[in-house]
């Protein structure tokens, strides 16, 4: 077999290992993700209808069981479903951006969403960092998805070759399983990056969230009355100060922004 042929063969091993990764990965560990969406999914949109359409007071322990009952309907373990304060946080965002709901009725809606939350965090004492198992496991078998599938590749590579048991591991086949490792490495690193992009972008998201709501307990506290900005994105909400109104934007920055950026914010409002 010419040199062509062997390195034809080897990038045909190769393509293989990285087709079955891709495919197994999808048909498990991807589908099993995507069910967890959906649970998500299906989570907010039962409580929105249920605080929007049959004016219910959201109960952390009413989410608790949904939480466990989906958890159960799409064969997910309970830490891949949406936690209760991003339920929360969901919540008050999708009334917050609604057109169909009247403005007296979204005041009223996203004060129980918010003193739900309140009352969240009071019993919580805050969320829990960190890797869960079934992220650590989902991890471990991925990498034994990659395994076998470079196995596989590198067996196909060399079955020319193959006039024994033993004859199969020539330097061609560990050639092809070697590059097919790294070549399924890549294809999972490019995953990981994407994914933990969504992530810090979700996170990030809850976290403005949760500080406005943080800002506004701050003024309600105090006893002064708050609007929230439903109609214009220039403001969060609307505070009532010794009969003055002050408009609040709120930013989660976690470092020092130059002056430029208050006074253009400062036009704004």
């Amino acid at each position: 077999m010419s040199n062509l042929e062997q390195i034809l063969l080897g990038v045909h091993g190769t393509i293989v290992s990285v087709f079955l990764f891709v495919i197994s990965y999808r048909q498990t560990v991807g589908a099993r993700k995507q069910r967890a969406r959906n649970a998500a999914d299906s989570l907010v949109r039962t409580m929105l209808r249920r605080v929007v359409q049959e004016d219910a007071v959201p109960r952390i322990d009413d989410i608790e069981a949904l939480r466990r009952g989906l958890a159960r309907d799409f064969e997910v373990k309970l830490d891949e479903v949406i936690s209760s304060d991003a339920v929360l946080t969901t919540l008050f965002t999708r009334i917050s951006d609604s057109d169909f709901i009247p403005r007296t009725d979204r005041d009223a809606l996203l004060e129980r969403v918010r003193e739900a939350g309140r009352r969240q965090r009071i019993q919580s004492g805050g969320e829990a960092s960190g890797r869960s198992g079934t992220g650590r496991a989902m991890a471990a078998f991925t990498g034994l998805l990659a395994l076998v599938a470079s196995v596989a590749g590198a067996f196909i590579s060399g079955i020319p070759f193959l006039t024994s048991l033993g004859s199969i591991f020539t330097a061609e086949t560990l050639s092809v399983f070697a590059t097919s490792i790294a070549a399924i490495a890549g294809v999972a690193a490019v995953r990981v990056v994407r994914q933990g992009s969504e992530r810090d972008v979700q996170d990030s998201w809850l976290a403005a969230r949760k500080f406005e709501w943080t800002v506004a307990d701050v003024f309600l506290s105090n006893g002064h009355e708050i609007t929230h900005n439903t109609g214009r994105s220039d403001y969060d909400f609307s505070a009532d100060v010794g009969g003055r109104k002050l408009l609040v934007e709120v930013k989660a920055w976690t470092r020092p922004q130059p002056k430029t950026v208050f006074k253009q914010r400062s036009a704004v409002l």
